[in-house]
C-alpha cells in the first residue's frame, strides 16, 4: 500500500522521520511518499484542500496519513476514514475531511501511553502502519461513527457569489514558492459569469474588509499570455481561479496572502 504523509511540521526537527520510523516498523517494506510538509502551521483548511487536490491523482490502495493537529492532546477525535475510491485517510477529525467523499469512519481507540503532544507518531503513524501492512483491518480500528458527524471547515462552506461580469469570492490558499494566490472560484463558475479570455478585468483583494490590492488583468490560458512581470488571472491546475506574475510573486509584490478573512472581487467593470 501507498503512504502519502503530510503535516505542518516542516522538516526543520525530527518529527517527520520519527513517524516514518513508526510505519517503517510496522513493515520496513512500506511505501512512503512526502506530500508536503510545509502546510501552514495549524492550517486544517490548507491540508483539506491539499488532500482534494493529490488524492484523484493516487491509486486505490493508498493512504494518507494527515497530521495537522492545533487541538493535540485535547478530545477531539482520531479517525481513520474510508473514501468512496477505496482510499484511507488517517487523521484527527478536525476539518481535514472536508472536501472527501467519505463512504465510512471509525474513531481510534484510545491507547495508553505515549506523548500527549505527538499523537501524529504514538497513535496515528502506529494505526497508519498497522493498516498499509495488513496487520489490522479498518473495521477493527475501533466503532464506526456516522459520516454526517465528520467536522467541516467553515471555509469549505464558502460560495462564491455569481453574476454577470461579477464574481466575489474567497482566496483559501496560496503557493508562496511562486508567489501564487488561489480562489474558491471553479473555472466552471467563472466562464458563468460571462468572462472570456482576453478580458481585461478589475480586481480588488481585501482583507477583513480593508482593500490590500487593485488592479486591472489580463484573464489568460498560461503564463507565456503576458510579458515577463506582468499579473495574469487564469485557470490553476486545480481548476480553481488563480492570479500570478509571469516569473513573479505576486502575493509578495503585492504584500499579500490567503486564508481566513481574505476575499476577492473581480469584474467587466470598475469596482468601487
Amino acid at each position: 500500500m501507498h503512504i502519502l504523509l503530510m503535516t505542518d511540521f516542516s522538516n526543520t526537527w525530527s518529527g517527520v522521520a520519527e513517524m516514518k520510523g513508526v510505519l517503517k516498523s510496522a513493515d520496513p517494506a512500506l511505501d512512503i511518499t512526502d506530500l508536503t510538509h510545509d502546510i501552514r502551521r495549524f492550517d486544517v483548511h490548507q491540508a483539506a484542500l491539499t488532500l482534494k487536490r493529490t488524492l484523484p491523482h493516487w491509486p486505490k490502495d493508498t493512504l494518507a496519513l494527515c497530521v495537522v493537529d492545533p487541538g493535540v492532546g485535547t478530545e477531539r477525535p482520531l479517525c481513520v476514514a474510508l473514501l468512496a475510491s477505496g482510499q484511507y485517510v488517517v487523521t484527527p477529525d478536525n476539518g481535514t475531511l472536508s472536501y472527501m467523499d467519505v463512504k465510512a469512519v471509525r474513531k481510534i481507540e484510545k491507547t495508553s501511553g505515549g506523548s500527549k503532544v505527538f499523537a501524529g507518531r504514538d497513535v496515528l503513524a502506529k494505526v497508519a502502519g498497522d493498516i498499509a501492512s495488513g496487520k489490522t483491518a479498518f473495521e477493527a480500528v475501533g466503532p464506526a461513527y456516522d459520516v454526517k458527524d465528520i467536522c467541516v471547515c467553515p471555509e469549505a462552506l464558502d460560495k462564491p457569489v455569481l453574476g454577470k461580469g461579477y464574481v466575489h469570492g474567497t482566496i483559501p490558499t496560496g503557493y508562496p514558492h511562486y508567489g501564487s494566490l488561489e480562489t474558491n472560484i471553479s473555472a466552471e463558475d467563472f466562464a458563468g459569469c460571462d468572462f472570456e479570455t482576453g478580458d481585461k478585468l478589475h480586481v480588488l483583494v481585501t482583507y477583513k474588509g480593508a482593500e490590500k490590492y487593485r488592479g486591472v488583468l489580463l484573464y489568460v490560458t498560461t503564463f507565456g499570455d503576458v510579458d515577463c512581470g506582468e499579473a495574469l488571472i487564469y485557470e490553476g491546475s486545480a481548476g480553481m481561479m488563480a492570479i500570478d506574475v509571469n516569473r513573479g510573486l505576486f502575493l509578495q509584490e503585492n504584500n499579500l496572502s490567503f486564508g481566513n478573512g481574505w476575499e476577492i472581487y473581480v469584474s467587466l467593470r470598475p469596482l468601487r
